[in-house]
């Protein structure tokens, strides 16, 4: 099980790249911030189109969706998915296979947000 103070590590090892970003958030206990700068960082590599990476980084947050602890589980559920699902959904630059990957991953977990009865 991935815990809170695992998702940097998990993040960094799968996506080098975002070692830097995450290494400037104030805060080094912050799930949210962090999530949210990887959330930052997919819309970042759909928008310009680096394809490889997208997929990656969605890989990467669906381990984190099925391996991470409760919390975590929640926070990418609310923080990322529910960011990138804007991004794909909205956007009609964004490249089929990068929209069904993400639907494939986390279609189930999209669409519970989206139709959630209000209270």
């Amino acid at each position: 099980m991935i815990k809170d103070s695992q998702v940097r590590d998990v993040i960094t090892a799968e996506i080098p790249r975002m070692a830097i970003d995450l290494s400037l958030l104030k805060d080094d206990s912050s799930l949210c911030k962090a999530i949210a700068c990887f959330a930052d960082y997919t819309r970042d590599a759909i928008q310009d189109h680096d394809i490889d990476e997208a997929i990656a980084c969605f890989d990467t947050a669906y381990e984190l969706l099925r391996d991470g602890s409760s919390t975590v589980k929640n926070t990418v559920i609310n923080i990322y998915v529910n960011s990138v699902s804007r991004l794909v959904e909205c956007t009609q630059t964004v490249e089929d296979n990068v929209r069904m990957r993400f639907l494939r991953l986390f279609g189930e977990d999209y669409f519970s947000m989206i139709y959630a009865p209000n209270p």
